[in-house]
């Protein structure tokens, strides 16, 4: 009997990322920050101790770097997206009688 498992040939398929999903992931990020971000906020309003309430609020220091960073990355992303032109956009060529204009109808941008 022959191993015939090393004669095989496994292919995956991989992901294509739609174009923009990058900066949807950014941006679904940016969202949970700003939710924690807000419960950071009450979490430190509800200490008695400065102590604990310094602490804390230094948390949300970090926090506003880390959201201005992502909004950074977002808006570079959000360049990039629309400067690359549709994948879906096709030259698709017909035969023009000598004389007549035809014009393709308008295609609204998908993000």
């Amino acid at each position: 009997m022959t191993n015939k498992f090393n004669d095989m040939i496994v292919l995956g398929e991989s992901k294509k990322e739609k174009k923009g999903d990058g900066v949807n992931e950014v941006l679904n990020l940016m969202k949970e920050i700003r939710d924690f971000q807000e419960q950071v906020s009450v979490c430190a309003e509800a200490q008695n101790s400065p102590e604990n309430r310094s602490k804390i609020e230094e948390f949300s220091g970090s926090l506003e770097k880390m959201y201005g960073s992502l909004l950074d990355m977002a808006r570079n992303g959000v360049k990039t997206i629309r400067k690359m032109p549709p994948e879906d956009a096709k030259i698709e060529e017909r035969p023009v009688e000598k004389g007549k204009v035809v014009l393709n109808a308008p295609v609204a941008p998908t993000i």
